[in-house]
């Protein structure tokens, strides 16, 4: 789905809607809140996962899972906290 979201706008709403489905079920206040640290925590995510499956990026795609995480977690952390300004 990433893969063809980069040529066919089909395929970008779809995925838009995986990435985004679950707060759209949230209260306008909710989502005004959340959307920016969501959309900047998923971007992220989905860049890594273009770099490290569709790509095959080395540095990325040799990375343990754990490594990864450890690297990459705190970034996301503070993405969905706010404390990433």
């Amino acid at each position: 789905l990433a893969r063809s979201a980069a040529t066919s706008e089909e395929a970008a709403r779809m995925l838009r809607e995986v990435l985004l489905g679950r707060l759209s079920e949230q209260t306008d206040a909710v989502r005004q809140i959340a959307m920016p640290r969501l959309a900047l925590a998923g971007t992220h995510l989905l860049g890594i996962a273009v770099a490290r499956h569709i790509l095959g990026v080395p540095p990325i795609a040799e990375l343990s899972v754990e490594t990864l995480v450890e690297e990459v977690g705190p970034t996301i952390g503070r993405y969905l906290a706010g404390t990433h300004r």
